[in-house]
């Protein structure tokens, strides 16, 4: 699943951005996966793997797949957040960032945590990729 959209911001011709529904939740990243049972945890990799396949047929492609772009909501479904195709070194190859290939590679290890319930292999890394010559977004060498 993701957020039903409600809108979009404009300026003339220009979209600047979305409007989202509000969702009260968590984010997968910063939870505790072993205060969770694997059952619902098993749910929420359904889910994940559900909108992923969605979302490709659709030919789109998530593009910055990680932990912390996954949130819980109250009635704890998994929703995907963050489509905009940017990715985080450490959770996909560089080559493969933006493609379908990518998003599958990314999600393995956020199924791996939901599987054992260990929520220290979900880390975020703060380095996001940018392109092939080592410079990360914020302009340092990588």
């Amino acid at each position: 699943m993701i957020p039903r959209l409600i809108g979009l911001v404009s300026s003339g011709s220009d979209v600047l951005g979305l409007l989202r529904e509000y969702v009260d939740g968590e984010v997968l990243g910063e939870m505790d996966l072993s205060e969770r049972p694997l059952p619902l945890r098993r749910e929420w990799a359904a889910q994940i793997e559900k909108t992923l396949d969605q979302l490709h047929g659709n030919g789109v492609v998530w593009g910055d797949a990680k932990a912390t772009n996954v949130f819980i909501d109250k009635d704890d479904k998994a929703l995907l957040i963050d489509l905009r195709g940017e990715f985080t070194n450490g959770w996909v190859d560089a080559k493969l960032k933006e493609t379908k290939e990518g998003d599958l590679q990314e999600p393995s290890k956020i199924f791996e945590s939901l599987e054992t319930g260990k929520s220290d292999l979900l880390d975020d890394y703060d380095d996001y990729g940018d392109d092939d010559n080592g410079v990360n977004f914020d302009g340092d060498s990588a």
